[in-house]
């Protein structure tokens, strides 16, 4: 329908289309029904959500460089069990012993290193951004989990035997009690 070599007017496409649609040429929208487009809205938004959470990582990957924290040198995930532990304490401003201490044996093992990283002062404006970045990725967090158990919800309603096939039984038995109770 964009190849029009006429001059385009209103009226002139408006006849153009009508006669593509009496003689079958146009193919018809695909219309979803409402739960449909519900569940796309949740994938939609929980897309989104993952990309800001990735980007509020990001600005805390770049405090922390600003800082000359170097946490990505000693932990293979700053964002995992133990990173926010450690993210959370020296932006409360604990010192390095307590921080070991309340980390995982696995990584007290890499204790030399750690001191290392941690061996200067933390500003505390980055503390405070430091902060902010944690208290944002916990709240999306949260959201993000809400929206997969809806969204776990659907396909395990519409999709059952779908569902059995892509998820191990460990996963099923996690969600299904969550799936029996309604929101």
């Amino acid at each position: 329908m964009k190849a029009f070599t006429h001059k385009k007017t209103d009226k002139i496409d408006s006849e153009f289309i009508a006669q593509l649609a009496l003689n079958n040429m146009i193919k018809p929208s695909r219309v979803f029904s409402k739960n449909q487009r519900e569940f796309r809205s949740y994938i939609r938004l929980r897309h989104k959500l993952v990309q800001k959470r990735t980007d509020i990582k990001n600005v805390a990957r770049a405090i922390l460089a600003s800082e000359m924290f170097h946490l990505n040198d000693v932990l293979t995930d700053i964002f995992g069990k133990n990173g926010i532990i450690i993210l959370s304490e020296i932006s409360s401003g604990k010192n390095v012993d307590q921080i070991i201490e309340s980390l995982s044996p696995n990584v007290r093992k890499k204790s030399d290193k750690i001191r290392e990283v941690l061996d200067r002062e933390m500003s505390l404006s980055a503390a405070i951004r430091i902060q902010t970045c944690l208290s944002l990725i916990k709240n999306i967090d949260e959201q993000i989990n809400i929206l997969e158990t809806e969204i776990f919800r659907y396909a395990y309603t519409n999709h059952n035997r779908e569902m059995k096939i892509l998820c191990p039984l460990q996963e099923l038995a996690r969600l299904v009690p969550q799936l029996s109770s309604p929101k």
